[in-house]
């Protein structure tokens, strides 16, 4: 959605998930993914729900596909629009999640032994009309803090 809107002119910028082997936009980071529940949940139901971000998200595919591989049955609970979003209902118990684990915050925790996930590259896109304030500049400074960021995980 967010590529959709860059497109569209409807943002200036935006920070997205990429595959490591892309050049598209700025590196930004290498976020590893990883499953998250709450702190009580129980992974021995025989369906396992799952809270995710939206489709095209690396995660997702990579979530599905590795419980289907593994013969592990599951059911997409929810597919959210926002980080926050599932990091809440993954928070009440509704079921597991995956997101980057730079992502994940205090009230989830980060689950042992499940299907291995991908890392992805975070990156800054910019719109096909560029903004009079995105200049190189800018860029570079986005770029230096979360590095500095990023090396205090």
């Amino acid at each position: 959605m967010l590529r959709e809107w860059l497109d569209e002119g409807k943002l200036d910028a935006a920070i997205v998930t990429r595959s490591p082997n892309s050049e598209e936009g700025y590196w930004l980071y290498s976020d590893q993914g990883v499953w998250i529940a709450a702190e009580n949940f129980d992974l021995s139901v025989d369906v396992l729900p799952l809270v995710l971000f939206q489709a095209d998200c690396k995660y997702h595919a990579a979530a599905i596909d590795s419980l289907t591989k593994q013969g592990r049955r599951h059911q997409l609970l929810a597919c959210c629009d926002t980080a926050s979003a599932q990091r809440g209902l993954v928070k009440s118990g509704s079921g597991v999640g995956v997101m980057g684990r730079v992502s994940i915050g205090r009230d989830v925790h980060e689950l042992e032994g499940m299907p291995p996930l991908p890392s992805v590259d975070i990156a800054l896109l910019t719109g096909g009309k560029s903004h009079p304030m995105m200049t190189a500049s800018l860029v570079d400074r986005i770029q230096a803090s979360v590095g500095k960021l990023s090396s205090q995980l």
